[in-house]
């Protein structure tokens, strides 16, 4: 699902981040899509490290800071972001059944403390030793 937004909401997303150039890799569409490629990931079983993991999680840490943005929240396509993202997140919840125990939970996003349950041998190798849980390997 492709979600489209006006060019004032893209202006003042990328101005979240001090970014004025349409040439920068920073466009709110770009990243809600992102977020739910990654949830698909999840929900078909992750076949990447958690290293990476916890890489592609960002995307979600990005479009938070732009969620408590109170510019963002002022523009007209923000509660349409707003949902995308709100979709997605259920998604994304539905696709990591198993909790996980972070060293910091309350300086990161509930995003940070979920996994899938089922992925790729490393994956599930990686989330096994760090973290204690087993998941099922597809």
């Amino acid at each position: 699902m492709e979600t489209t937004f006006g060019p004032e909401f893209i202006k003042a997303y990328r101005g979240v981040w001090g970014v004025e150039s349409e040439t920068e890799d920073i466009h709110p569409s770009r990243d809600v899509a992102a977020w739910a490629g990654f949830t698909e990931e999840c929900l078909s079983g992750y076949g990447d490290s958690l290293p990476e993991y916890n890489f592609e999680l960002y995307v979600r840490d990005r479009l938070q800071k732009a969620l408590d943005s109170p510019i963002l929240q002022k523009q007209a396509d923000y509660e349409s972001f707003l949902a995308a993202v709100s979709t997605t997140d259920e998604d994304f919840r539905n696709a990591t059944p198993v909790f996980i125990e972070v060293a910091n939970p309350s300086a990161l996003g509930w995003w940070h403390t979920r996994v899938p349950d089922k992925a790729g041998a490393e994956f599930a190798d990686d989330v096994g030793s760090r973290f204690g849980v087993t998941i099922n390997i597809v």
